[in-house]
């Protein structure tokens, strides 16, 4: 959550050289004359932006989609609708961030201490996302190691059990946000004053450590150690489903195509868990960096460029499941048809 909220505000902070909306004349004097940078980070910037808005489309599919006959009695499909709804509630709550800034040219989380409480609490339900993909690592080596007993396992009630239990753990993980997040007023590199949305001057005072501390914990908790739990569950479960496809050579019929739906289940949820890692490494790129060469500390740096293209792998993570859902599953595309010819076929009685 944090590190999202940083990105954020880091674009956005009104410090005298990172308003992207004016970066032509506010970009860090270091790099004023530097038109074709200046042209870059607007451009990827205007790109991820427009990611945000397709992503929002195809996660409101995608949410569809799962709520299908083909889906709704499946045990997988919980745990990617509600990957589905964290993704379409981060990514709103970014763009319509922007919308703010744009309107109203001051940052939503600046008007007032409890929108700054606010917006930082609002990422901790998109934060889920990266916990729901470890789910689905989890349940893919349950189901491929032991096929009988998962269907004992991982009922549809039990994946719902899971599911709420990491939503509240989040939160309440995340809880004191509300009690150590504050508008606080910094000097930007221009020696100019605005305010930022961090730790408040109460906790920074008499706990000195805290939100340092806990950050870290948070990087640990909600990145290091799932990445690391779905690497491992990754290469268990490509390991145990090469050895399944060799074995399963000689049978048929039915067997044969349980086999086959198995092993394509399995291939989109690796796709999803692969692609999530390989784009949060720029963000655990960015964190190591700041944290060894700025002066504000972890998560802030002076590199915009950096920023903004961190900002875009994590509008990309949030918005490309559809298309690995479409791309690596035949079921998605045949319920994604049948949903769309439902549709067709009810605007058209209306017309009628």
């Amino acid at each position: 959550m944090y590190r999202v909220t940083y990105f954020f505000q880091n674009v956005f902070e009104e410090d005298g050289y990172s308003n992207v909306t004016s970066l032509s004349t506010t970009i860090h004097p270091r790099q004023e004359e530097d038109g074709s940078l200046v042209r870059t980070i607007t451009n990827i910037y205007i790109a991820a932006t427009l990611i945000e808005l397709i992503g929002i489309v195809c996660n409101i599919v995608v949410i569809r989609v799962m709520r299908s006959p083909g889906f709704d009695e499946l045990p997988q499909s919980f745990l990617r609708l509600s990957l589905g709804i964290t993704d379409l509630v981060g990514l709103v709550i970014l763009l319509a961030s922007k919308v703010f800034y744009y309107i109203y040219q001051t940052n939503v989380w600046n008007l007032s201490s409890y929108s700054c409480k606010a917006f930082q609490f609002g990422f901790v339900i998109a934060q889920l996302d990266i916990l729901l993909v470890m789910c689905i690592c989890i349940e893919r080596i349950i189901i491929v190691s032991r096929p009988l007993e998962a269907r004992v396992l991982l009922t549809k009630t039990r994946v719902r059990v899971m599911v709420i239990c990491c939503a509240a753990f989040l939160v309440v993980w995340h809880f004191d946000v509300v009690f150590s997040r504050d508008l606080v007023m910094v000097t930007g590199p221009n020696n100019n004053t605005y305010y930022s949305c961090q730790c408040s001057e109460f906790f920074m005072e008499h706990v000195p450590l805290f939100c340092t501390i806990k950050d870290i914990l948070n990087e640990v908790m909600f990145y290091v150690g799932p990445v690391v739990v779905i690497i491992i569950l990754n290469i268990l479960t490509i390991i145990k489903l090469r050895r399944r496809n060799l074995a399963s050579k000689n049978l048929g019929g039915n067997e044969r195509r349980r086999e086959e739906q198995l092993r394509a289940v399995t291939i989109t949820s690796l796709s999803i868990s692969i692609t999530l890692v390989v784009l949060l490494l720029p963000t655990f790129i960015y964190v190591i960096v700041s944290c060894l060469t700025s002066e504000a500390g972890c998560f802030h740096s002076d590199d915009v460029m950096a920023t903004v293209f961190t900002m875009l792998s994590t509008s990309v993570s949030w918005s490309i499941n559809f298309a690995l859902y479409f791309l690596t599953g035949s079921l998605f595309r045949q319920e994604l048809c049948n949903v769309v010819i439902c549709i067709s076929c009810v605007s058209q009685e209306g017309i009628v």
